[in-house]
Order: structure tokens, then C-alpha cells, then sequence
């Protein structure tokens, strides 16, 4: 197995990233600085370096083996960092300004705003501080990222030991928050020359082109299965999508990402670009609606894997959906480790993408009981896979036993293309001329309006699920059964319990006399 896994560069790249994210998963079940010796590790590792170079096969354990304590030094390096943030904010309500550094998360009665390069005023001189801050006020309307802001609050640190209410904080390196006492006040707007400012006008003008488009709710579902923009959501609506199982409808993913890099590659195709540079041009395109849809967790996670798959193809090399996935989360963890544990986005993707390779093709072939009209089969194995893998971390975040989601994305999840392609025509013709994409947005709306009925309908069942609340090892045990369940329809080879035929018999030879011969047959 050495032998084959050290002459496979795909393989030992996939055990290579795999061991990166195992080394900081180990980190991430003990949050707390580790030993400091990694300075003799890096020594040890340089002295035996020449030794173990010459051999393929010792070669390639080595790496596995360098990318595992890797792994486990990038957490430790990024815990001992937010341990040394100094708390050095005032206690009373204090002046502050700041630079809004994310996309403002709009809700209905209230704005979630990150800043940073942060100031405080005491006597009469701005003192800088250390950190982001996550400040929530009334509703904005003309607030965008690079925004210098000035507010008056008080502020409240965010725990050094993070636990299920100041995780998501802890995540994003957010040392404090506040409640603003009044109004908050722009000082300055940004430039728009940046690419990030361009392409948050661009989603700007996307969004007014809907709302003009399409009546409420129905212009916010449509910016939620496009961009992942699920803010103008009625809370209404966005409970039955999360009560029928159906909320990772308006959640960009992989199937977004594939969707622009069919387009921009026929696009491309049309024009006679070359292939490489058609790929080059199209991971640039994935890039841009990566920052587009808000990079979240599955939406980088969906951008990544089509950046690796189209990188693969510019090396001349097929792509592979595994390496895709672990590569993607090995940048994800290199890039904030913090991701592992305290992103609940991030492990619920990673789980039903890999759920869906690993076993949806072995029970959509299970599932000859159900025609494959419309993909209705293939829908049911990947779905069902997809609930099989994130089940144990469902149970272990949420406490909730799904009852009826697997039901309702047979019915929804063949709809959404529908809906998705004909609201591309309206896109497309609509900004041209409103009338033009009239008819078009008619159809959109429909098909929308049939999605949000069937959603609300299987959340009448949500009481029929059940309060179910587990600790990590039990969860850890649920995925120990679903690796035998993997491996049971995936690997495994059935027994032949039959007991094999035997018949025997007599041959006469005028030479040799006569043989007693037995003849074995199995049954196959």
C-alpha cells in the first residue's frame, strides 16, 4: 500500500492535506497551549530529512507525517495569539470610531456591523486598540465595508474560553461588543476603485434588478438560491425551510459554484479561448462570486473545491472530488483553524459533501424502488447520504432529530434548477428592459411561490420530530458507524454461506489402473 500511495502524487496529496486537518483537529479537542518544544520538532524534522529522502516510500510517511504536527502547530500558534490580545478597552460607555470590515448583516430589527482599526476617545486623544468589534444597532440602510463609522456604547468582552454563545465571536478574532447608546454616524465613505468595493456594487445592483423584478418573499428566496442572501427572509418563511429540513436550499454550495463554471467556461468556449486560459479566467470567476455570496463557510468551501478541480485541469491532471474536499478544508484550516471547532457551517458542509461522494452513488443504486423521473433516485441517495453524515453533529449542536426533511427535498430539490434557470432569463432579459423579462419573472414566481407552499406544508410535521441531545463521543461513536456502514456498501464483498457441491467418481486407465478423482465445485 506504501508502494502505490507513494508512486500516486493525487494520493499522497490527499493524505498529505488530510493529515494537516487531522493535526489541528487533535489541537481543536484540547484548546489550550500545547508544549512549546515544536523548536526541537522543526530540528529533528531537519535532521532526518536527508536520511529519509532517497526512499519513495519512507519519503512520503515523512510528509504525512510533517503535515500532521503542522497541523497541530498552526492551532497552537493561533491560541497563543488570541491569549496574548490584550483586554485594554475602557469598562464605562466610552466615544469610538472604527472601520466596518464585513458586509453588514441586515435583519429585521437590527444591524450587525464588524469593525476594526478600532479607537477610543480619552481626554480630548484617540488611542487605538487591539481587536474587531461586533457592534449591533437599528437598522442602516447606507453603510458599506470600508466604511469609517463613530458610535457611543459600552463595551462587553468576549470570553477567552469561548462557549456556544460567544463562539461564533471567537471565530471571527472579535475581542468585544456593544449595544450602541444612540445613533451611529458615518465620518467618511470608502472609495469605490477597490475589486471588493466593485463587486459589492455589483451585488448592490443585483439585488435592486430583483426587487424589481419579483414581489417579497419571493425576490429575497431568489437572491438566497443565487447569492446565499437569506437577510430579507420573512421570518415565516425562513422557519419552514428550517422546520421542513429544506434551509440549505438558500445556502450557496457547490451546486452555485458548478453552475458558474459551466457558464463561464461555455462562455468562453463560444468566444475560442483556450482551454487553459478558459480555466485561468474561470477560477477568477468563482474568486468573485466567492466575495459575491458573502464568503461563508460552504460558500469558500464550494469555491475552493472548483478552484482545485480547475486547477487540476490546467496541470493536465484529471479532477477528483475527495482531493477537491480535503484540500479545500486543509486551506480553510491553514487560513483560520478556528473553523474546526467553533464554525458550525463549516463542519455541517464538509459532512454533506463528503456524505454524498462517499455513499450517495452506493444508495442511489439501493434505491431501485423509486423511478428515476426528474432525478427523484438520485436525489434520494444523495440526500439521504447527506442526513447519514452530518446526523451525529445535527444531533450534537441542535438536539433535534429530523423527521421529515429527507420526504421534503424528494419533492422541493427537483424544482430548484427550474426555478434557478428561469430566474436566470430574468435576469438576463430584465435587465436589458423590465418588460422583457415580465414573462419570465411570471414563470419565477410561481415556481417559487410552489417551493415555499411545499416547504410550509412539511413543517406542519416538525412536531413529529424528536428532542435528541448527545455529547462528542457518543457523536464520535455515530460516525464510527457510519465508517462500517461506508464500508459495508461500499468495500465489503457478500459471504458465500452455501456449503460448496462435492462430487466424486471413478476413472479407469488400461495404463495407470483406476483414480479415485473428487471434483470441487463452488456456487456462486
Amino acid at each position: 500500500m506504501l508502494g502505490r500511495l507513494a508512486r500516486s502524487p493525487s494520493q499522497t496529496f490527499l493524505f498529505c492535506a488530510g493529515a494537516f486537518v487531522l493535526g489541528a483537529a487533535a489541537h481543536a479537542s484540547a484548546e489550550f497551549p500545547w508544549s512549546s518544544q515544536f523548536g526541537l520538532a522543526a530540528a529533528a524534522v531537519a535532521f532526518l530529512l536527508p536520511l529519509v529522502w532517497r526512499l519513495a516510500r519512507t519519503r512520503t510517511v515523512f510528509l504525512i507525517v510533517v503535515f500532521l504536527l503542522a497541523g497541530i502547530v498552526r492551532y497552537d500558534v493561533c491560541i497563543r495569539n488570541v491569549q496574548r490580545q490584550p483586554a485594554d478597552f475602557p469598562a464605562a460607555a466610552s466615544e469610538f470610531v472604527g472601520t466596518i470590515a464585513g458586509e453588514p448583516k441586515r435583519g429585521i430589527r437590527q444591524t450587525v456591523l464588524e469593525t476594526k482599526n478600532i479607537s477610543v476617545l480619552e481626554e480630548g486623544e484617540w488611542r487605538p486598540l487591539d481587536g474587531s468589534a461586533q457592534v449591533k444597532i437599528g437598522t442602516l440602510e447606507r453603510v458599506h465595508v470600508g466604511d469609517l463609522v463613530r458610535w457611543r456604547c459600552r463595551p462587553d468582552a468576549a470570553a477567552a474560553s469561548p462557549d456556544a454563545a460567544t463562539s461564533r465571536l471567537f471565530l471571527r478574532g472579535v475581542v468585544w461588543s456593544c449595544h450602541p447608546s444612540g445613533s451611529l454616524q458615518v465620518v467618511s465613505v470608502a472609495g469605490g476603485i477597490g475589486p471588493t468595493a466593485i463587486l459589492i456594487k455589483a451585488r448592490d445592483g443585483f439585488r435592486g434588478l430583483i426587487n424589481r423584478l419579483l414581489p417579497e418573499p419571493e425576490s429575497s428566496f431568489l437572491l438566497g438560491l443565487f447569492i446565499g442572501d437569506r437577510d430579507g427572509l420573512p421570518p415565516k418563511l425562513a422557519d419552514a425551510f428550517r422546520q421542513s429540513g429544506t434551509s440549505h436550499i438558500v445556502a450557496v454550495s457547490g451546486y452555485n459554484v458548478s453552475r458558474v463554471v459551466d457558464i463561464c467556461l461555455l462562455s468562453l468556449a463560444v468566444a475560442a479561448v483556450r482551454r487553459k486560459r478558459a480555466a485561468a479566467l474561470a477560477v477568477l470567476m468563482v474568486t468573485a462570486f466567492v466575495v459575491l455570496a458573502g464568503s461563508e463557510a460552504s460558500v469558500v468551501r464550494a469555491g475552493l473545491m472548483g478552484g482545485l478541480s480547475l486547477f487540476a485541469s490546467l496541470l493536465g491532471r484529471r479532477p477528483h472530488a475527495m482531493n477537491a474536499l480535503v484540500g479545500a478544508a486543509a486551506v480553510m484550516v491553514a487560513a483560520n483553524p478556528f473553523v474546526l471547532r467553533h464554525d458550525v457551517g463549516f463542519q455541517l458542509s464538509f459532512a454533506a459533501v463528503w456524505g454524498l461522494h462517499a455513499l450517495g452513488p452506493a444508495l442511489s443504486k439501493r434505491a431501485g424502488f423509486l423511478p428515476e423521473f426528474a432525478g427523484i433516485r438520485q436525489t434520494f441517495g444523495e440526500t439521504a447520504a447527506a442526513t447519514i453524515f452530518t446526523l451525529p453533529l445535527v444531533l450534537l449542536h441542535f438536539g433535534t432529530l429530523p423527521a421529515i426533511g429527507l420526504f421534503a427535498n424528494l419533492f422541493i430539490l427537483p424544482l430548484v434548477p427550474w426555478s434557478m434557470a428561469s430566474g436566470v432569463v430574468m435576469t438576463a432579459f430584465g435587465s436589458v428592459h423590465p418588460f422583457l423579462g415580465a414573462i419570465p419573472a411570471v414563470v419565477t414566481c410561481w415556481l417559487l411561490r410552489a417551493i415555499e407552499g411545499l416547504a410550509s406544508f412539511f413543517a406542519l410535521a416538525a412536531p413529529l420530530s424528536f428532542a435528541v441531545r448527545i455529547d462528542v463521543w457518543t457523536a464520535s461513536a455515530l460516525y464510527v458507524w457510519i465508517a462500517l456502514l461506508w464500508f459495508a456498501l461500499t468495500k465489503a464483498q457478500p459471504l458465500v454461506l452455501r456449503a460448496p457441491r462435492v462430487a466424486t467418481g471413478r476413472v479407469s486407465d488400461a495404463a495407470f489402473g483406476t483414480v479415485e478423482v473428487e471434483i470441487i465445485d463452488y456456487e456462486r
